[in-house]
Formats: C-alpha cells, structure tokens, sequence
C-alpha cells in the first residue's frame, strides 16, 4: 500500500459494512510504516481489495493481520484469496514466524476465507482458547475467536 492509496481505501472501508472504519490518520501509519505488509489489489479504475497487518517484534517474529475488505462488484472471484497469498509470501520474505488474526464469533465467512487459504498454502490453522479483549477503564469488551498459523 501507498500513500497514494489511503483515499481509495477509506472509499473502500466505507463501503463495506463488515469492516470497522478508521480514521486517514490509521491508514496512513499503515502505508508509512506497514505498506510492505498491507497489500492493495488494483483493476484498472479503483481498488478491488485491501489486506492490512502489523509485524510485531520480539521475542518471537510474528504478523497480525488487521483488516480485510473487498469491493462488492469483486467479492467471490478470489480477490481476498489472492491478497492473503501474497501477503504470506511477503511474511516468507521477512522470515516472519507466526501469524495471528481474530474474526468474530459469527463471521463465518471471513473463517472459511482464511481456513481453505491457509490449508491450500500448505499450513496449520490453529485456534487459540479463549479471547476476550477488554479495556477496563473505558468499558469496552469484545470477543473474538483468535487463529495463529505457525510460518516456521
């Protein structure tokens, strides 16, 4: 992702009800400090998808992948499907070694999306017991299921 890209993609996320919007501020750390990692698909007019992740650090290098959206003239032609392929390409390159997003209790899509990628990729999707987020002083709780795929 590029600078260039950050409209494009907040057109994007707006337009996808399923995504929770951010503010240019957000999308710009990712094309700035993320873009090797936060992946844009193009047509020839306008974004057809957007994948953005985060590496983490030490002790362990790890990826989360934050976001995923698909126009909705392109949904189900593979456009998410071929986005998550590069980026774990992109994580072999950086010799990440582990992986991890959460999905929402009822996003059985977005679960079949990333099980049958990452079972044609040739790894393990493994899930995590028990994610609960919460930040007590502001009084927001959710919970997700949470997935690693172990890269090494």
């Amino acid at each position: 992702m590029k600078k260039e890209d950050i409209q494009s993609v907040l057109d994007l996320i707006n337009e996808c009800s399923y995504v929770e919007k951010h503010s240019p501020f957000v999308y710009w750390v990712l094309s700035n400090y993320f873009g090797n990692v936060t992946l844009v698909g193009h047509d020839s007019n306008r974004i057809m998808g957007f994948v953005s992740s985060i590496i983490g650090s030490e002790p362990r290098k790890s990826a989360y992948i934050w976001q995923i959206a698909v126009d909705a003239k392109w949904r189900r032609k593979g456009i998410a499907r071929t986005l998550i392929r590069h980026l774990f390409k992109e994580y072999e390159k950086q010799e990440i070694e582990a992986v991890e997003f959460s999905i929402a209790p009822n996003n059985n899509a977005s679960l079949a999306l990333f099980s049958n990628t990452i079972v044609e990729i040739g790894l393990e999707l493994i899930e995590m017991d028990g994610f609960h987020l919460s930040v007590d002083n502001l009084g927001w709780q959710e919970t997700h299921r949470h997935f690693m795929v172990n890269l090494r």
